[in-house]
């Protein structure tokens, strides 16, 4: 999957795991199925997260309920 991002989305990724988010990890006995990339944010901040979505197409979403913007787990970014 990663081979197939344009060069603004890698980079949009790697500043994105530097300065705004986390890998999470799997744990035993988690429901998903492999490791994947999320951000909690501010209200403030939603433009921003709508902004980079718009850049990842597809490959992140949204969760308004908790504020948060993560990868989708069945996407393998790296």
């Amino acid at each position: 999957m990663f081979d197939k991002l344009t060069p603004v989305q890698i980079n949009t990724l790697a500043a994105s795991i530097i300065g705004d988010g986390e890998i999470t990890k799997i744990y035993p006995n988690s429901r998903r199925k492999n490791n994947s990339y999320r951000e909690h944010y501010g209200i403030e901040q939603m433009k921003y997260r709508k902004w980079k979505a718009q850049i990842m197409e597809g490959l992140f979403y949204i969760t308004p309920k908790s504020n948060t913007f993560r990868s989708k787990t069945s996407q393998q970014l790296m």
